[in-house]
């Protein structure tokens, strides 16, 4: 510690000592040292003084854990969890959620919604090929219509259509054919109440996927056609899996 001498002459000793106490701040004990007017310890070598006012070795923190970082995990980042990441959960991605992958959902797969279906195209059960059928492939159908004829307005969702579709779908899996449910349309809208109707349609078609579907329907000119029909207002859309990985979709649809 560098120290600077002040002698005043003041009349005695009395002001000189004052100005000694003032010029060089706290009488610091064994094993520290005077640093911003304050005493902190001394630390030895291989040691450094951390930002708790404590001795610790070279490349370690001041928490009371393992690591390297300044929080209370035994990780090697900077929050208060015990993964390798920068967020606040347990798992080891960049995100906040409590999965292990990293789009912000709190399940398994890499899509962005709260299932585990992974990709939002595809589906393996009945339950998932409904919400498939009813979510993702409407969405698509309705694209299709807005892009190309706007001032018809989207196709509404009926559970009936949606029924008959399904069952169409699920012959033409079992048959691996996509032509098994080819005049059976109107004993199948009789079998789920449909009875009353000015006119109706079907479109047919399989693939990995809803949008390959939905797809190879648009690229078709007569199921082109049935998609941007201002005429039809209601949909039901069916969707059985198959082998291979195939989606069979029945579209049905229907003009009150």
């Amino acid at each position: 510690m560098r120290r600077t001498w002040l002698f005043l002459v003041l009349g005695g000793a009395l002001p000189i000592a004052a100005l000694w106490s003032m010029a060089c701040g706290p009488e610091c004990g064994p094993g520290t040292y005077e640093r911003d007017g304050e005493c902190v310890p001394a630390c030895g070598q291989g040691t450094t003084l951390g930002a708790d006012g404590q001795c610790h070795p070279v490349g370690s923190d001041a928490d009371s854990d393992a690591d390297v970082d300044a929080d209370s995990d035994v990780d090697s980042d900077t929050d208060v969890d015990s993964d390798v990441d920068s967020d606040t959960d347990v798992d080891s991605d960049g995100d906040t959620d409590g999965d292990g992958d990293a789009d912000g959902d709190g399940d398994a797969d890499t899509d962005s919604d709260t299932d585990a279906d992974g990709p939002t195209g595809e589906c393996t059960d009945e339950a998932s090929c409904a919400e498939l059928a009813r979510v993702t492939a409407l969405a698509l159908v309705n694209e299709e219509r807005a892009a190309a004829s706007p001032a018809c307005g989207p196709l509404g969702w009926d559970e009936r259509l949606a029924a008959a579709a399904l069952e169409c779908a699920t012959m033409m899996r079992d048959a691996d054919d996509v032509r098994a449910c080819l005049d059976t349309l109107g004993d199948r809208l009789t079998r789920h109440g449909v009875t009353e109707f000015r006119d109706t349609g079907e479109q047919y078609a399989y693939d990995t996927s809803a949008e390959g579907s939905v797809g190879r329907m648009a690229d078709n000119d007569s199921g082109r056609e049935y998609m941007l029909n201002c005429d039809f207002q209601l949909v039901g859309i069916g969707i059985a899996a198959g082998t291979r990985g195939r989606l069979y979709i029945c579209i049905t649809f229907l003009r009150p």
